[in-house]
């Protein structure tokens, strides 16, 4: 479905519409809501040496999210508009294939709208989906957000819309064109069972949750089918002392007997008295790599059962609030295979004024060559937001 004249109706029509607004009449809600994202940045690799040009990178982002409710039905539609200009539009001449496929699961609701040396302009529907709730069951079908990870960072039960967390800017995470179905145990049991659409075995996801509460931790078990894979995994989240523990186990083994993977997650999670968070845990990835530079990190192929280019992976994670307005950020993720590759993300965030943000990121990557590390890449992003 690429309808060119859909798109750009719908484009017209949210616009139009107050940006803020909630309608009621009779049994009838609709709600609008959304931002405008500004975000620049500045890209340096290896070989890294300041005086050497970068790169930049321009990125203007449009979000418009709508949901109409009546009854037991919710629709929810969301649509996704970015501007792409710069250097890495200009120099890689797959950047608007791979922005095609990435926007897309099955159906084809994105356009690029203009299409020129150094520029992109797309816009696409993310969420598109209709909702039936009785009593305990809920049915959901179109394109949603199927989320059954647990983990903070690595997700292998994620097995229908897996995300990348190097990509930042994406807080609402990719959806999933799938029927899901849910039914409420009481206050903490649920069942769930998805299936994605698909047109060949080899792409398709089915399967099923359930979670229940033991003591004070709160448990989860899958199972099903995933692109020609038998999988089955459990999940759990709960307390030690006054920190939080939880992790996420996932078993894959092919149909064919051609190959398995195991892989596991795990972390704790602690929050101070004054407000300062601090967070630890690791990766286990059969199929990750045992060597290799940190290249891989930003090009290698995501999926449940391959969450991280290197079998092993530790990261440890802290968060400051600095005054009332401020907050502080640090990420450091370690590899220990034979280049030892570090990858680490500071954030820093001001809240201008009320719906107004504005936060500056980096992420830096280095490993080992030779016998001292080496900065690969250098990445800085100054980002302006406002809600409506």
């Amino acid at each position: 479905m690429k309808n060119v004249r859909f798109q750009l109706l719908l484009l017209t029509l949210c616009i139009s519409l107050t940006v803020s607004a909630q309608v009621e009449k009779d049994s009838l809600a609709v709600d609008f809501n959304g931002y405008l994202k500004q975000l620049n940045g500045l890209i340096y690799s290896e070989p890294l040496t300041f005086l050497q040009p970068y790169f930049m990178d321009n990125f203007f982002h449009n979000r418009i999210n709508s949901e109409m409710r009546y009854g037991n039905f919710t629709f929810n539609a969301s649509l996704r508009t970015r501007a792409f200009w710069g250097d890495l539009v200009r120099i890689n001449p797959n950047f608007r294939e791979s922005i095609e496929s990435a926007n897309n699961d099955v159906w084809d609701l994105s356009y690029h709208v203009i299409q020129s040396e150094g520029f992109l302009l797309n816009t696409y529907l993310d969420r598109l989906h209709l909702q039936y709730r009785k009593d305990r069951l809920e049915v959901t079908l179109g394109r949603q957000r199927i989320n059954w990870g647990i983990h903070t960072f690595w997700n292998p039960h994620d097995l229908f819309n897996t995300y990348n967390f190097v990509d930042f800017d994406y807080e609402e995470r990719p959806g999933s064109d799938a029927l899901n179905l849910t039914y409420y145990q009481g206050f903490t049991g649920q069942i769930d069972v998805a299936i994605k659409y698909f047109e060949n075995w080899s792409d398709a996801i089915m399967a099923g949750r359930y979670r229940f509460n033991l003591k004070t931790y709160d448990i989860q078990i899958i199972g099903g089918y995933f692109r020609e894979d038998l999988v089955g995994g459990f999940g759990w989240a709960g307390n030690v002392g006054n920190g939080s523990f939880k992790g996420e186990v996932s078993y894959f083994r092919n149909i064919d007997g051609a190959g398995e993977a195991l892989v596991a997650s795990a972390g704790g999670e602690y929050v101070f008295a004054d407000g300062f968070f601090l967070g630890a845990g690791f990766l286990y990835n059969q199929e990750g790599e045992t060597s290799g530079g940190l290249t891989g990190l930003f090009d290698f192929e995501l999926s449940p059962r391959n969450l991280y280019p290197y079998r092993w992976s530790t990261y440890v994670s802290g968060q400051w609030t600095i005054g009332a307005l401020s907050t502080a950020g640090l990420t450091l993720i370690y590899s220990p295979v034979d280049v030892h590759p570090l990858f680490s993300v500071a954030t820093i965030t001001y809240s201008m004024a009320q719906n107004w943000d504005l936060d500056l990121t980096s992420q830096i990557a280095l490993d080992q060559s030779v016998d001292k590390f080496k900065l690969q890449t250098v990445a800085s992003y100054l980002r302006i937001k406002w809600s409506f």
